[in-house]
């Protein structure tokens, strides 16, 4: 069931601090749509990186991408250095080149510059 009562009253900077401190499994996901559907994920790129993090280690890319194009649209979000980093590091952790190479060429697409890291 549910075990996020509806009437909670987080800020998204609360919320963000529990998804981080989830890091991963079915739990951080389930509370990232709960997110979602509750409004707390308009305009917040760290809930979207920290879920781009657990994915990638999933090797998700394909939710990576949907996830990516909604925050886009309807989150106001736009990617940025550190959501493409967490892309290229997840990707070439798991071996992946094609999926390294298209994140780099997609943050290159949309204007962002690289890092150090990247």
């Amino acid at each position: 069931g549910n075990v996020i009562s509806t009437d909670l009253k987080l800020s998204s900077s609360d919320f963000n601090k529990i998804l981080n401190a989830l890091k991963g499994g079915r739990k951080a996901l389930e509370l990232f749509f709960w997110m979602k559907e509750n409004g707390k994920t308009a305009g917040n790129i760290a809930a979207y990186n920290t879920v781009f993090q657990l994915l990638g280690r999933q090797q998700e890319w394909e939710a990576i991408e949907k996830l990516l194009k909604e925050m886009k649209l309807s989150c106001r979000c736009e990617a940025n250095c550190q959501t493409f980093n967490t892309l290229l590091y997840a990707s070439s952790r798991a071996g992946s080149i094609e999926w390294a190479t298209k994140w780099f060429y997609r943050m290159i697409e949309n204007g962002v510059q690289p890092s150090y890291s990247s």
